[in-house]
């Protein structure tokens, strides 16, 4: 949504894909706190306010986050303490009880995969202060190595990958809760998001954040808008014509496009501006327009699923739907669904409109 877990010049393509609905995030780096002749503006504080909004995860009933037999693989998993504001809860992300022995677990399973990257993508081995670089070429490989083709990933490979990834941005996403949290209680006058480090470009809720704070309006108050009946077969048209070549009356977000393209189908569909959250002004999306989980957090989701059968009896063409890599409550990939069709046994089978 991931983080959206694809590379520059990724495929833009029609494809069968997984789909859950759930996150996505941004990190940054703890500074100071504010000093007492320091005043919070009000644009300071509605960016706060975004952004814990977008960082926080979501509780899916019945499903205790992060427990999954691909975490298991990589080790055990803490659960922070969530950041109070008055009677405000803001929950944080799951992470790694030990970042390095989860690098290690990491490598010990999947070594001659990550060799292939390092060498073809050349990035230095793993660490924890290259985990993003090396996402980069996680994805550029990925994406230039189609399945059946000499040397691409074999789908737990794959999976492994972005599940480690999905959890171990968390302990960066965490820091941004707590800064915000600080400003949102007057602990702090503005989030130091120019000492953030080479994550914020690699993360989707940075791309919508200048546009945002353009916009004037609470974030927070923006209530789910009213469903309404969308116009599904301009949104049908949309998806096909642009799934491919990127529609260039939009800014194109290279490694993070799913959500803006999610939403310019959604708009050909009908669906108007929300302001301030949702809506494309001044040459960009706002933060809910471009990241996975403030997009499905506006919109609100029908239903949740960890069994891939369940989940694809209940599509229907037009249904948009999402993406958690690591079940950690915090979605990282949107798409449109455009058509549904056969049962394949495990599954019905079913096609989805998405950009990387």
């Amino acid at each position: 949504m991931k983080q959206d877990n694809h590379a520059p010049g990724a495929r833009h393509r029609i494809k069968r894909t997984l789909g859950m609905l759930a996150a996505l995030c941004a990190a940054a780096m703890v500074a100071a706190p504010a000093t007492a002749q320091e005043v919070t503006t009000p644009q300071e504080h509605a960016k706060a306010q975004r952004w814990i909004q977008t960082l926080s995860p979501v509780e899916y009933r019945g499903m205790q986050l992060c427990r999954t037999p691909l975490i298991a693989e990589l080790g055990s998993i803490d659960y922070p303490q969530a950041e109070s504001v008055g009677s405000t809860t803001y929950p944080k992300l799951c992470v790694f009880h030990d970042p390095q022995q989860a690098i290690d677990a990491l490598r010990g399973k999947i070594p001659e995969a990550m060799k292939r990257i390092e060498s073809q993508e050349h990035v230095e081995p793993l660490s924890t202060a290259n985990w993003a670089q090396y996402r980069k070429a996680f994805n550029a490989y990925d994406n230039t190595h189609d399945a059946g083709s000499a040397g691409a990933l074999d789908p737990h490979t794959e999976a492994l990958f972005l599940t480690f990834f999905d959890i171990f941005e968390n302990s960066s996403d965490n820091l941004v809760i707590a800064q915000a949290a600080q400003v949102l209680d007057g602990k702090r006058a503005k989030l130091q998001l120019d000492t953030i480090s080479e994550v914020e470009t690699e993360l989707s809720p940075s791309l919508g954040d200048a546009v945002s704070d353009s916009v004037q309006g609470d974030y927070l108050q923006q209530q789910t808008p009213p469903l309404r009946q969308l116009n599904r077969q301009n949104e049908y048209q949309y998806a096909f014509r642009y799934a491919v070549q990127p529609n260039s009356s939009y800014r194109y977000y290279k490694e993070n496009d799913c959500t803006n393209f999610a939403s310019q189908i959604r708009r050909a569909g009908g669906e108007p501006f929300h302001l301030p959250t949702w809506g494309y002004v001044s040459g960009g999306g706002t933060t809910a327009w471009v990241n996975a989980h403030a997009f499905s957090k506006f919109f609100g989701w029908k239903s949740w699923a960890f069994d891939h059968r369940k989940f694809s009896t209940w599509l229907s063409p037009g249904d948009f739907i999402g993406l958690d890599h690591g079940i950690d409550g915090s979605c990282d990939h949107i798409g449109f669904v455009v058509a549904t069709g056969s049962d394949r046994g495990n599954y019905r089978d079913y096609q989805v409109a998405q950009h990387s």
